[in-house]
């Protein structure tokens, strides 16, 4: 379960009671937007810029050249650079808490195209504002739509908890490689929701390593990580096979000792 000791965790919501209303009422709104073709990314060209920044997933990310562009958003968007350092939520007392969450990633042979899995029949198509971005779709009117989600969330950790964003990745859908390094520090939690398991992912290159990581994706998957400048954290998402939902929140840093409340 423990990734990245301090800066990611990912578990699954049947592990923590509680998120299981929360992981239900986020998979209702698991839309695909009317109007947009779930199919447009997985069809690229193999010469499409999209289709060859897709293909540098793979590798370690050119870290240089993605922070300066990072650092030139932040420019045009209004600087909203991290400055504060997370503590760190690991602590003698709470340590148990996380030794008791088994890791919920599938087993290596579960990973293979070839594996079977029972997903939705069809997408649950709505009118929802949103915009196509570069690899994937950003859904609109959160604050609106996903009211009775985000009191869920917030009740669970007893604070009011912003949702960050609401993307869908559909087959072939992808975000770069990136660190969020200019956004406001602190924790986030996404909600993973996936019509077939196994066939998206988060991925991450470990700071302790150095290596590429990856983390499949199943319906329920939770992973939490700190926003810090100075512990970065490289990664990216990759929808290969599956449509992925994932619904983002800033949460307090006291996240664990919720997490630890329910497991008591």
């Amino acid at each position: 379960m423990i990734v990245v000791p301090n800066q990611l965790y990912s578990f699954h919501y049947s592990q923590v009671p509680g998120f299981d209303r929360i992981y239900e009422l986020a998979r209702q709104h698991s839309y695909a937007p009317l109007g947009v073709d779930e199919r447009h990314f997985e069809n690229l060209a193999a010469d499409h810029r999209l289709f060859t920044r897709r293909q540098t997933l793979d590798g370690l990310p050119d870290e240089a050249a993605i922070l300066q562009q990072e650092f030139e958003l932040s420019q045009s968007t209004g600087d909203r650079s991290a400055t504060r350092s997370a503590p760190d939520v690991e602590t003698d007392e709470l340590r148990p808490a996380l030794a008791s969450l088994a890791p919920h990633q599938p087993p290596a042979a579960a990973l293979l195209p070839e594996a079977t899995a029972a997903g939705r029949s069809e997408l649950l198509r709505a009118d929802v504002p949103h915009r196509v971005a570069s690899g994937y779709v950003k859904l609109d009117d959160r604050k609106t739509r996903l009211a009775d989600l985000i009191a869920e969330v917030s009740n669970f950790f007893g604070v009011a908890c912003r949702c960050q964003g609401d993307y869908w990745y559909p087959p072939g859908g992808f975000r770069d490689w990136h660190t969020n390094k200019f956004d406001k520090s602190g924790w986030r939690l996404y909600i993973v929701d996936v019509d077939l398991p196994a066939r998206s992912y988060f991925r991450i290159k470990n700071p302790a390593t150095g290596e590429i990581q990856t983390l499949w994706d199943q319906p329920g998957t939770l992973n939490f990580f700190l926003i810090d400048p100075n512990r970065l954290l490289w990664h990216c998402i990759g929808a290969q096979r599956a449509n992925r939902w994932s619904k983002g929140f800033v949460i307090p840093d006291t996240w664990l000792d919720s997490v630890a409340g329910r497991l008591s």
